[in-house]
């Protein structure tokens, strides 16, 4: 009777054992199930981000290019010069113009060096510069075979503003690219200096009596007071078509300007000396401070000669 009850008790305990046991390889096997479904997650997760980061960068920016280009030249982005900027041109997705400005400052005269690279070998990209007006000065070359690269060399005579298009018309052209405006000038400032404090009125005169003019202070060459039947300019950019020239001016309407009006080139950097054969007359009054004008009498090249009069009377 013994030997009967401890038989039972000992099934009984190998019994409690066994499903100890099989509750915890349960247990096991469910953490088993959680840390591989979270692992899954994880891994969905950083593949949604490495899409997202590489999308990020296809939309333009990446090395050096901050906002994604604009699709015209009014909506042009900033750029930065001597520093890489990669975009794509993609034309399912109509994105087939990247524009961007650039700030082009320091001494006139200095040359600027516009340069493309694409990563299709099938593709054939454009890079064009144009100036403050929007006028073509720098047209693309064309693809030299076996190549995927091109670059524009300009003098920047006017230091300032100039704006630059990447472009790829047909379904071929869609590629990843990357340019660089190259050029050994200053780094154009985020806001410009403040404008000196203006010097103060002089009293006015009695009535009657003319005001006379301020004296000029000893050991200084004070200016000419300014003819008033005279307007004073520069001469932004030229374009020889056959014997006529044609003038791009910076001085418009807000100047008085009108079509019509005679001009004159001016020989050196001051007086009032003429330039040979310079004289021209207003074509086109473009703005407030832009004009056109054409020459039939120029010959001669300018070269550092920009300035002009132009006779309001």
């Amino acid at each position: 009777m013994r030997h009967a009850i401890v038989c039972c008790g000992l099934m009984l305990a190998f019994s409690g054992c066994a499903a100890l046991t099989s509750a915890k390889g349960g247990a096991d096997a469910a953490k088993g199930a959680a840390d591989e479904a979270k692992g899954q997650k994880d891994s969905a997760t950083a593949a949604t981000k490495e899409e997202k980061d590489k999308a990020k960068g296809e939309k333009g920016g990446a090395g050096g290019g901050g906002e994604p280009a604009g699709p015209t030249r009014l909506e042009a982005t900033d750029g930065t010069i001597n520093a890489p900027i990669s975009d794509k041109i993609d034309v399912k997705k109509g994105k087939q113009n990247d524009w961007r400005k650039f700030q082009l400052m320091g001494k006139a005269g200095q040359f600027a060096t516009f340069e493309l690279h694409w990563d299709e070998e099938a593709a054939d990209l454009a890079i064009d510069v144009f100036d403050k007006f929007g006028v073509n000065i720098g047209k693309s070359p064309r693809r030299i075979e076996g190549q995927s690269s091109k670059k524009v060399l300009l003098r920047i005579e006017d230091p300032g503003m100039y704006y630059v298009r990447v472009s790829g018309p047909t379904k071929t052209d869609s590629s990843i690219y990357t340019m660089m405006v190259k050029y050994n000038g200053p780094v154009a400032p985020k806001q410009e200096a403040a404008a000196p404090a203006p010097a103060p009125a002089p009293a006015p005169a009695p009535s009657g009596v003319a005001a006379a003019p301020a004296p000029c202070p000893a050991g200084q060459t004070c200016p000419t007071v300014p003819d008033p039947n005279k307007v004073y300019g520069t001469i932004v950019s030229t374009v020889r078509e056959g014997s006529t020239v044609t003038l791009y001016l910076d001085k418009g309407s807000s100047d008085q300007l009108r079509t019509g009006m005679m001009g004159t080139i001016l020989d050196g950097p001051e007086g009032d000396k003429p330039f040979e054969g310079g004289s021209f007359s207003i074509a086109q009054i473009v703005g407030g401070s832009k004009s056109i004008a054409k020459s039939s009498t120029l010959q001669k090249p300018l070269g550092k000669n920009k300035r002009i009069v132009v006779n309001l009377k």
